[in-house]
């Protein structure tokens, strides 16, 4: 470290000349917040104490070291390790606790120094040629343009530590999520319940208020992990500009991820601490531990007859070596080095290997699924006061940082590299707070562009330095937005048949179009941080200087910040994926789940090279975790597992207490008790079997496309597309492929009474109408949410399951507007075919059929409130009926997709163990563009999965079921669409058409509560905390558990608007309100505003209560959907003009009269039941209960039934607004058809879910009846 030592030695020389020629003001103001004038002889008399104090320090430091040994050429261990960076300290540590066992770590760096672990000084050890491998990424045109040659700078470790003596101390472990990812990917023990015990085992959390938290975090493990002993008020700032903006202050490393924190760094007593410190130091008297340094490994040596790893061949002090592994060689290179070696060594892509002269071993895509967390470098803001961290002032002797580190480790010098804190943001659906982010906000209490040494640590050309200097002696703060969950992929190759030869890195950021957007999201939240009051606070100024390769675009635009993040493109060093782990039947695999080398016997890879996916934080504190998981493996593997010292696992014969601790990771204390009577009870086998058959009941799910040719493709897996597919691949000739952007739903989905929880995850594509002028004015934005299914199911895995076919003279109309076979007569034969209705009262009726696929049934279990509703009917003269039977009018339990208990989606029903090798399932593949020849014929479609694009043919028919958001979308994006608009948008136009227009939805009124007397409402805290709840669920599949989120009847009446026979008003009974889950989800998915939540609910939370929804039934508002731009992933803008037409409110507000009626029945009184008349805020000019009040609270709470329909519309060639004819089939456009709700000319009464059922059933007849002559 010759270039540190020097610096340090001549500091007490230049550094005070150069703060010499600064105003006084900043000379005298510090970051402790006082005066220290006349101090600067004391501080430079401390300075010196503190250098001999600090040599001493690093000479006891330097004794803690593994001694160094050259191994003898032919000598045999058990466990060679190669590279002891993060991965391979922690493993050779691990084994070593055997003592029956020889290991052999080598490293190619040198020893690690007590200098190298000064957090503050992090960026100077990048300058070193002997601990950093100094690794460059390939030129490129697309990133790092304002880099030296336009390649960017990849350190790497070359030291005893490895990275963990680079890199910045972060500690992250990413969410939960990221893991249960790589688990559903085929790596069986990789979820998050599974390594949660390693992120615990090898921490030791010096954060006092998160010692006691031993859920999630470890108070015994060889890594300590606090915060940096000082913080600038600048830190604080930030944190307070957090809260500012929405964000809690969290604990990352805990149950959730989005939020705002200090960092947690490996640190212990203000220095860094590696993972040579951590794991190696205390096991350096071990002699079965045995360390080569500065040993260069060339390749691995592998028996060519039995494809087993049998040694290692490396260069120390010029000397070829070999030694042996009795038992196996683990390979902890990192995700360059470790793909390096291996293709070294024969193993790797054939084509690539062969043509560098290397004799094949094994061919497999080494190097491939390359991954790197990217940042955007340019983003500073000065301030006025002298308050950040300047490294000038830092290493100054006349001021007194210097001497504090030296003597005590503390002050600023203990921050590493000025990155005090950070924040995880989801900029995707902002205001969510669970989940994983798509976003990192690293804070740096410094000024980026005001460093001296960082833009050569950078790698800057000299344009770029040119603009920075100018910053030097002003001080400020930054913010690196970092890209979390890249869609870009990269690779890694050989550009040479010898070790000392470099490989070629192609990183490939922002190849995906995504990553650019998700990016400028992220910039902007970073702006945002700057425009808060904390901020301002310090007259913070955001420096706006236009880059040099960006002159061409204005500043702000979208086209300038795409092109400044690919100008100061920076690494965060998290290099990971090119080994990637997987199953032995994924070929973009290179090792197993247990890290074995795929077809190599003896040989393991275990670093971040293996992980499948990037996980969404820092990699260090995750590959800790990869070591301590694999050394379990091997020792298990070996049979060592419970002999060694320290690695020992509990018992099986646990007690129930430490099975209460375990099952609190993955829940809420306040549901844990249902965990204890799932492992302590007979109902754990029947929760067990929930599980195993949900897991594996689907048919053939296949990764990518085979190369074959398909009959139809079907594009999406919602209730349409499940029925299509089932129907079709009942035909054995034909071959089917099934394309669902989401993936399978987990069993939690099919339990009703979480309904509502899953709008919240990632099952939903997270919609949103555009900003309401005369509705959702109580809503976030003014914005309602639209919900739409994502996942095998589509809508269906998100619905109340509610199940109605609508009114007779529904398809009775549709057939009048042209729609031949589509009138009720036509329908009803496939309303039955779909069903296999289960209500005894109404069974062996004409218009039902016990034999269909799709569960119709009564929810199993009904509150007193619920037979007090239809009792209230009864009594207002109401008959009880069967709504999808002879008449409509009336009241009636709900009718629900709901088979024992459970769920019953469109997969379950149609796709469920079906098992037909004529139909492949792709699930998680998101299709872009329906693909249209020159005679405008459909012959595939475009799609991406994993980041990779795939395009996939057919020789009959495309079949577009992505629902009515989605299939105007692709219809629009592939050409198809109204030809104005898609001109504006530059997109090719193969067919004008209507699409998007004719857009209808049922809306109607949230805000109607009764509160009662009794206890007989379904508040959230009164199931939870009863335990016999779930155990009634568990064993026998009934009780409220089953009751879809609440909705328990229905009514349908007509008011004095009605126009015809059909009831034009729903009322849907709700045994609790909005407040009955204490605003935890209803709140959040309907997106209620906390102003009006706080002022209307949250006085009654936990008090009894219920609802009547009052929805109107043939709405004349009518909505357009239409294109934000051609990026495929960008959603649609969604208006529907809720409430244009004011005959809507009317209805609602006559719907809202009879529903008051029913509360003021002798049934209901005797509940004491009473409308809830807090006032809505907005509408407190009006008199309660007032037609203008009712008028003004509908604008304010409408409720979206998500029912959205008709941006396809089906209708006769002389129909202008018809998208498709009556047999589905676009016109002008050959082979292509849409079937789902959007084709609806009219919205049904009711629900529609079941219509669309029945339109996949038709259509599938229709498609059969077209091609015959093959059936």
């Amino acid at each position: 470290m010759p270039s540190l030592l020097y610096l340090l030695s001549v500091a007490a020389v230049i550094v005070p000349l150069q703060s010499s020629r600064q105003p006084i003001m900043n000379k005298y103001h510090n970051l402790y917040g006082n005066n220290m004038s006349g101090h600067d002889l004391t501080n430079i008399f401390g300075f010196g104490i503190g250098v001999l104090n600090f040599l001493q320090q690093g000479q006891h430091y330097l004794n803690q070291e593994v001694p160094d040994m050259v191994p003898q050429f032919g000598a045999m261990y058990d466990f060679v390790v190669i590279g002891a960076g993060t991965a391979g300290a922690t493993i050779a540590a691990r084994l070593s606790e055997i003592h029956q066992v020889e290991v052999l770590l080598i490293e190619a760096g040198t020893k690690e120094n007590f200098l190298m672990d000064i957090p503050l000084l992090v960026h100077m050890l990048q300058l070193s040629n002997d601990i950093n491998w100094k690794y460059q990424t390939k030129s490129s045109n697309k990133y790092c343009l304002g880099m030296e040659g336009n390649r960017c700078n990849w350190p790497r470790g070359k030291v005893m530590g490895g990275s963990s003596v680079l890199n910045y101390m972060i500690a992250t472990r990413g969410g939960a999520e990221d893991y249960d990812r790589w688990a559903k990917m085929g790596n069986e023990g990789w979820a998050y319940k599974d390594v949660l015990k390693y992120f615990k085992k090898l921490e030791t959390i010096d954060i006092p208020e998160l010692q006691s938290d031993t859920t999630y975090h470890g108070t015994k493990g060889p890594l300590h992990i606090s915060y940096p002993i000082f913080h600038t008020p600048l830190a604080k700032a930030f944190l307070d500009a957090g809260k500012e903006l929405g964000y809690p202050l969290l604990d990352y490393n805990g149950k959730n991820m989005i939020g705002f924190s200090y960092a947690q760094s490996t640190l212990i007593n203000g220095t860094r601490m590696s993972s040579n410190r951590a794991y190696l130091h205390p096991a350096r008297n071990r002699r079965n531990l045995h360390v080569t340094r500065e040993s260069k490994v060339k390749k691995i040596l592998i028996d060519r007859h039995t494809n087993r790893a049998i040694g290692v061949e490396f260069i120390k002090h010029r000397r070829i070596i070999r030694v042996f592994a009795s038992k196996e060689i683990i390979l902890c290179a990192g995700a360059i080095g470790s793909p390096q070696l291996l293709m070294l060594s024969g193993i790797g892509p054939a084509k690539h290997l062969s043509e560098l002269g290397i004799n094949v071993v094994r061919d497999l895509p080494v190097g491939e699924n390359l991954m790197d967390h990217v940042a955007f470098g340019d983003l500073t803001w000065t301030i006025d006061e002298p308050v950040s961290i300047r490294l000038n002032d830092m290493i100054n002797p006349t001021y007194p940082y210097m001497k504090d580190f030296l003597m005590r480790q503390l002050g600023p010098l203990t921050v590493p590299g000025a990155c005090e804190a950070l924040a995880f943001i989801d900029t995707k659906h902002s205001t969510k707070l669970h989940g994983l982010p798509d976003i990192e906000l690293l804070f740096i209490g410094g000024g980026l562009k005001g460093e001296i040494i960082l833009p050569t640590v950078m790698g800057l050309n000299n344009a770029i330095r040119q603009m920075w200097n100018k910053y030097t002696t002003t001080y400020g703060w930054t913010i690196l937005p970092m890209l979390l969950k890249p869609k870009s992929r990269g690779w890694i190759r050989l550009l040479a048949n010898d070790i000392n030869v470099k490989p070629e890195i192609v990183p490939n950021y922002f190849d995906n179009p995504e990553d650019v957007k998700t990016m400028i999201n992220g910039i902007k939240a970073a702006i945002s941080v700057g425009q808060t009051e904390a901020m301002k606070l310090y007259n913070s100024r955001l420096i706006n200087d236009t880059l040099p390769t960006c002159k061409n675009y204005k500043y702000d635009s979208y086209d300038y910040w795409e092109c400044a993040m690919r100008t100061t493109s920076l690494t965060i060093y998290h290099y990971s994926g090119t080994c990637k782990m997987g199953s032995k039947e994924d070929p973009t695999a290179v090792v197993d789940p247990r890290l074995k080398v795929i077809g190599v016997q003896g040989l393991r890879v275990a670093d971040g090279s293996i992980m499948p996916e990037i996980i969404s934080a820092h990699t260090n504190v995750p590959i800790f975790m990869i070591a301590e998981k694999l050394a379990d493996m091997v020792k298990e593997d070996w049979g060592y597992l419970n002999k060694s010292d320290t690695g020992r696992h509990a018992k099986n014969n646990r007690s129930i207490a430490t099975r209460y601790k375990r099952c609190n990771t993955l829940y809420s204390m306040r549901t844990l008790w249902l965990f204890i009577i799932i492992v302590t009870t007979s109902s754990a086998h029947n929760f067990l079997d929930i599980v195993k058959n949900y897991i594996h009941s689907f048919g053939k799910e296949e990764k990518f496309t085979s190369n074959s040719k398909y009959d139809f493709i079907i594009v999406g897996a919602g209730s349409s597309g499940s029925v299509l597919a089932n129907r079709l691949s009942e035909n054995k000739k034909w071959k089917i492929l099934l394309l669902e952007a989401g993936y399978m739903p987990n069993f939690l989905n099919r339990i009703p009474i979480f309904v509502g929880y899953f709008q919240l995850t990632g099952y939903n594509w997270g919609y949103n109408v555009e900003p309401q002028k005369n509705a959702c004015l109580g809503m976030v934005n003014r914005q309602c949410s639209w919900p739409r299914g994502r996942g095998l199911g589509g809508t269906s895995i998100l619905n109340y399951m509610i199940h109605t076919r609508g009114n007779k003279l529904d398809y009775d109309k549709w057939a009048s507007l042209g729609n031949v076979g589509w009138s009720y007569t036509d329908v009803l034969p496939y309303f039955k075919k779909s069903e296999r209705f289960n209500i005894p009262g109404f069974k062996n009726s004409s218009y039902h059929n016990e034999n269909g696929y799709l569960y119709v049934e009564h929810v199993p279990y009904h509150t007193k409130l619920a037979t007090a509703f239809l009792n209230a009917g009864q009594e207002l003269e109401y008959k009880i009926v069967d709504y999808n039977g002879q008449d409509q009018k009336g009241f009636s339990y709900i009718q629900v997709n709901i088979g024992h208990g459970k769920r019953c989606t469109g997969a379950t029903a149609y796709l469920e163990q079906i098992n037909r090798p004529n139909l492949e399932i792709i699930t998680g593949a998101r299709v872009t563009k329906i693909l249209i020849d020159a005679d405008k014929r459909a012959y595939g479609v475009e799609y991406i999965k994993d980041t990779v694009w795939k395009k996939v043919t057919c020789s009959k028919e495309v079949l577009l079921s992505a629902g009515t958001i989605d299939s105007a979308k692709l219809l629009m994006l592939s050409g198809i669409g109204p030809k104005e608009h898609l001109e504006e948008l530059n997109i090719p136009v193969i067919q004008d058409s209507k699409v998007g227009y004719s857009m209808y939805e049922h809306v109607g009124f949230l805000g109607l509560t009764f509160m009662v007397n009794q206890s007989e409402s379904l508040l959230q805290n009164r199931l939870v905390f009863n335990p016999n709840v779930f155990l009634e669920y568990l064993l026998y599949k009934r009780g409220p558990i089953t009751i879809p989120g609440g909705a328990e009847a229905l009514a349908f009446i007509s008011t004095k608007y009605a126009s015809d026979k059909r009831p034009d008003v729903e009322l849907l009974f709700v045994s609790g309100s909005l407040h009955s889950d204490n605003g935890q989800v209803l709140k959040k998915i309907l997106r209620i505003s906390d102003d009006l939540y706080d002022t209307v609910y949250k006085p009654i939370e936990e008090q009894d209560a219920w609802s009547i929804w009052p929805i109107v039934q043939h709405p004349r508002s009518v909505g357009r959907l239409t294109l934000q731009s051609k990026d495929p992933f960008k959603p649609p803008k969604m208006d529907p003009n809720f409430f244009s037409h004011s005959a809507d409110i009317e209805i609602i507000l006559e719907g809202i009269k009879h529903a008051i009626n029913i509360s003021k029945t002798k049934t209901f009184q005797a509940y004491g039941s009473r409308l809830h008349d807090l006032k809505i805020p907005g509408c407190k000019r009006f008199e309660f209960a007032s037609d203008d009040y009712w008028r003004c609270a509908i604008k304010h709470l409408p409720s979206m039934m998500n029912h959205e329909i008709g941006t396809v519309k089906m209708g006769p060639q002389t129909d202008t607004y018809a998208v498709v004819d009556p047999q589905l089939r676009v016109y002008g456009i050959k082979a292509l058809r849409v079937v789902d709700a959007s084709i609806m000319p009219m919205i049904p009464n009711g629900h529609v879910n079941a219509g669309i059922y029945m339109i996949g059933e038709k259509a599938a007849d229709m498609i059969k009846e077209s091609w015959k002559s093959e059936w």
